[in-house]
């Protein structure tokens, strides 16, 4: 009989401990989904929020976009491509900013959140879309918006031809968030057309409504505090009402593994390079180290932090180099005959070479490359594109020289 007491006490606890282990997970749940909402969906602060339909349902958002898909289209050169701008955008962007100017595909959507909530300000993004992704590409696009904090600007570069599939219903915007952090497995090299490298730069850059634009990969973040640095430099220069429209300010650009937390600061990043040189390093240090060389990576970082964004050194050109910089709106655009792998950066930085531009690097601020280069074999026809893009940049030097004739320099 006392067993079967013993055995009912027992039974009772159990099945207490069950509820409040199941209260307990449930408030887990909901503090969890709290907290991605404070990460991903804060408010849009608009000064036109009713006109760019940011306020929307998910619903109501998403027959907004397929609108502006339908009556906002227009090829670019090539034919190839059609060109939507301003699917969604913010009325935010003054001339006294920085923009930040980003290229992606669907599939690299993911890696866009936390850089865009670390920026703090304008952002201007152009998304390709192919046919491999066409199904996805409105939910992932509907996702970036809901759940991201920050005024953004996005555009679509589309496959002609191709139509965007919308879905009747799309989910509620906890799925949305979540969609994000699930990256479809397509590769943005290998889709069923050339990813259109700088034709996307171009597209995010003439959006931006700022006097200066900073052009990054998709897999590529700024130190924290980059565009209020960059402010603070231009007011102390007098940049806004004398701006140097020939200066390209060069950010040093590092790759980090995925062992290595990314740093946020000079001060760590040094400390960081010391004890992990091989998994923080200066971006293609193994797969093509002359390519940023210019840039003279050992004297920047012999260069103590300041707490300050301000020039450190200038540079001179040198073939080859792939620099990333901040850019006055009115420099040159990019070349989009390049496309895929090789030279599309390189191509860029000869330009602006030939057209009189001064490259003068940055003291505290730099970009992260996410990931190692050169770690992983050759892709099925790397090679070829790389070959192919030898041969236009070889032309490309040329057709510089009738472009400016005034100029001497060469690449």
């Amino acid at each position: 009989m006392m067993k079967k007491k013993q055995f009912i006490i027992l039974m009772i606890f159990l099945f207490s401990l069950l509820v409040v282990l199941q209260i307990i997970h449930s408030v887990l749940l909901q503090y969890l989904e709290d907290f991605e909402m404070n990460i991903y969906e804060e408010p849009l602060a608009s000064d036109n929020q009713d006109h760019n339909g940011f306020d929307m349902e998910p619903g109501s958002l998403l027959s907004h976009m397929s609108e502006a898909v339908k009556s906002n289209s227009s090829p670019d050169d090539s034919g190839e491509y059609q060109i939507v701008e301003n699917v969604l955008y913010s009325a935010e962007g003054t001339d006294r900013d920085v923009t930040l100017a980003v290229h992606a595909s669907v599939e690299s959507l993911s890696t866009l959140p936390r850089t865009i909530h670390q920026w703090e300000g304008p952002v201007s993004l152009a998304v390709l879309v192919t046919a491999e992704l066409a199904d996805e590409a409105a939910l992932r696009l509907l996702a970036l918006r809901l759940c991201v904090a920050g005024p953004l600007a996005l555009h679509l570069v589309v496959s002609v031809g191709l139509q965007l599939r919308w879905p009747a219903r799309p989910p509620g915007r906890g799925a949305l968030c979540r969609r994000l952090d699930s990256p479809p497995p397509a590769r943005s090299y290998q889709l069923s057309v050339p990813y259109p490298n700088n034709l996307l730069r171009n597209v995010a850059r003439r959006a931006a409504r700022s006097q200066f634009v900073l052009s990054l990969d998709a897999d590529m973040v700024p130190s924290d505090g980059l565009r209020r640095q960059f402010m603070a430099l231009a007011d102390a220069a007098r940049l806004w009402e004398a701006p140097e429209p020939r200066t390209a300010y060069v950010l040093p650009l590092y790759e980090v593994g995925a062992a290595v937390a990314p740093p946020r600061d000079k001060t760590t990043l040094l400390e960081l390079r010391r004890r992990w040189p091989g998994l923080l390093r200066p971006f293609y240090a193994t797969a093509c180290a002359k390519c940023q060389a210019p840039t003279d990576y050992a004297r920047w970082e012999a260069a103590p932090a300041a707490g300050r964004l301000a020039p450190l050194y200038d540079v001179a050109w040198a073939d080859p180099w792939e620099p990333v910089y901040v850019l006055h709106r009115d420099a040159p655009l990019y070349d989009t005959r390049f496309r895929q792998f090789g030279f599309n950066r390189i191509s860029h930085a000869c330009e602006l070479h030939v057209a009189g531009f001064s490259f003068r690097v940055l003291g505290d601020g730099f970009v992260l490359h996410l990931g190692l280069k050169g770690e992983d074999p050759p892709r099925p026809g790397q090679q070829e594109e790389q070959d192919r893009n030898r041969l236009l940049f070889r032309q490309f030097k040329q057709e510089l020289k009738v472009k400016y004739p005034a100029s001497s320099r060469r690449c």
